[in-house]
């Protein structure tokens, strides 16, 4: 009884046993990996006299079987690069037209900052009346509230041909335009020069009224 026990536990044992000499053997292997030195890179095949290249290009056009093997290599090689050529001239004629189209795009959807010759001479001519209307209407309006066309000078709206008008503590904004491509546009007559609104691009015009660009 006692030897059929002591032969069991020492089958138990080397179970474990095995296994640590396993994984011992693998960690040996592969620090003397780590120490053997890396094999030299072959050295290049020496380059072929030109005379030997030209004889061996020679043979292999009069061998039929070879002249085929080296024509469909360079029938291959002329469609890949004609096809990379084809890409390339795609590519090119591609960004030239991008380039025309955006050109052309900018000039016909652009808004010129300053308004035509004829509403600018209006506004020089007629800038203290607008002030003036402007400055008695300001204590009256509130922050954005949309003012009636009907309150200002038939000849203003003929003349400068507002889409809206709206006010707020800086002074009161006759918007011409507002799209995604120029942001808003418009005349703005200022309540103070000396406080302007700070998220916008003005051009003096004359005394307190102003030129004005929105870029969201």
């Amino acid at each position: 009884m006692s030897g059929d026990g002591s032969s069991s536990a020492d089958s138990d044992s080397a179970v474990p046993r095995s296994k640590f000499k396993k994984i011992l053997a693998a960690v040996n292997a592969f620090l003397e990996s780590l120490d053997e030195e890396e094999e030299p890179e072959p050295p290049p095949p020496p380059e072929k006299p030109l005379k030997e290249s030209v004889r061996e290009l020679i043979e292999r056009c009069r061998d039929r079987e070879k002249r085929i093997v080296m024509l469909k290599e360079a029938g291959e090689w002329c469609w890949t690069m004609f096809f990379r050529g084809t890409v390339f001239f795609f590519l090119f004629v591609l960004t030239i037209w991008g380039t025309i189209w955006a050109l052309d795009f900018s000039e016909n959807h652009r808004i010129k900052f300053y308004p035509p010759d004829e509403v600018v001479a209006y506004l020089t001519a007629e800038h203290e009346n607008l002030e003036e209307t402007a400055r008695r209407m300001t204590p009256l309006v509130g922050r954005d509230d949309n003012l009636p066309f009907e309150r200002f000078d038939a000849k203003l709206i003929e003349t400068v041909r507002p889409i809206r008008i709206y006010s707020d503590e800086y002074g009161i904004y006759f918007m011409t335009s507002k799209d995604w491509y120029n942001g808003e546009h418009g005349i703005f007559i200022a309540k103070d020069e000396e406080n302007m609104p700070p998220d916008i691009n003005w051009g003096l015009i004359e005394g307190r009224i102003y030129t004005y660009a929105i870029y969201d």
